[in-house]
């Protein structure tokens, strides 16, 4: 059947000092205005009451527009391991800043 698994990562929640570690971005969009990371890049934990309310909400969303069907990670590789568009790539590390 058809199948489409996203994945991304989202921050709970993190120590601000570490943002000083990353690196300003060489090329960057007008809107960032050569800001720092730590000027712009909040925890979930700011803005939402916790975890659990976040993953029901967003379970709740997808699910008004898809059919979820929650699956073990067994599964999800075995699919990924089936002819598929392959969108995903490695980045040379002269692509990444």
């Amino acid at each position: 059947g058809k199948r489409w698994l996203h994945h991304t990562s989202l921050l709970w929640d993190y120590e601000p000092a570490r943002m000083g570690l990353l690196r300003m971005p060489k090329r960057q969009p007008a809107y960032r205005a050569q800001r720092s990371h730590g000027s712009f890049v909040r925890g979930l934990s700011q803005t939402l009451p916790s975890r659990d309310a976040f993953c029901a909400s967003l379970a709740a969303a997808a699910g008004a527009t898809w059919e979820l069907t929650p699956v073990e990670l067994e599964e999800a590789q075995a699919a990924l391991s089936l002819p598929h568009r392959q969108v995903t790539r490695l980045l040379r590390p002269e692509e990444v800043c």
